[in-house]
């Protein structure tokens, strides 16, 4: 089966906003992945981070889904230039 790969990197700030919008848009599949080099678990006592200053987010998508309206809500749940990288790709499984 082949399926669209679709991956950010965006702030922390805004995961949970994509990850909500990509599984509205019948995501198989969402990982989130460090995009940054600081450590997501910290020290005993300290309270560790949600998700990474910057969060890589990877998405398997159905080869059917309408990229240009799935990329114009990414961009409506973004500040302009949040998203640090990207890539759209086929994935075979």
């Amino acid at each position: 089966m082949t399926w669209l790969k679709l991956t950010l990197a965006c702030p922390a700030a805004s995961v949970e906003n994509i990850t909500e919008l990509l599984q509205k848009f019948g995501a198989a599949s969402i990982s989130l992945s460090a995009a940054s080099a600081e450590p997501l678990l910290v020290g005993a006592g300290a309270a560790p981070a949600q998700f990474w200053e910057e969060t890589r987010i990877s998405a398997l998508l159905d080869a059917d889904t309408d990229l240009d309206i799935l990329l114009a809500c990414v961009r409506n749940c973004l500040a302009a230039g949040s998203i640090r990288s990207g890539q759209i790709g086929r994935a075979h499984v």
